[in-house]
């Protein structure tokens, strides 16, 4: 009966990860804020703990998150350069294989 409710109502998640967010026992919310995969809110939640280690953990974990973001966006833009150049270098090599200069 819980598993179909959960999947039911998607927020619900959301509401679990808020209220284990202010666990009392740290362990659980240090968990939490090491876990990339947490929702961006729940780790600044986490980032203003009143445990400094956990504060620092979740620090460092959005960190981390923000800086995979940037990687992904540059790669993104590699790949939309790449593509974009690609039948340039193509004609050019075919150019350069027959003898033709530019």
């Amino acid at each position: 009966m819980i598993p179909s409710k959960v999947n039911s109502e998607p927020y619900i998640i959301e509401d679990i990860l808020d209220y284990l967010s202010n666990d009392n026992h740290p362990d659980v919310r240090f968990a939490m804020a090491e876990n990339t995969s947490m929702p961006k809110h729940v780790l600044r939640n986490l980032a203003s703990d009143d445990n400094p280690y956990i504060a620092s953990r979740a620090a460092s974990t959005l960190e981390r998150l923000e800086q995979e973001q940037e990687v992904d966006k540059k790669d993104s833009l590699c790949a939309v350069s790449l593509t974009q150049t690609e039948p340039k270098l193509q004609a050019y090599a075919s150019k350069q294989r027959e003898g033709a200069s530019w």
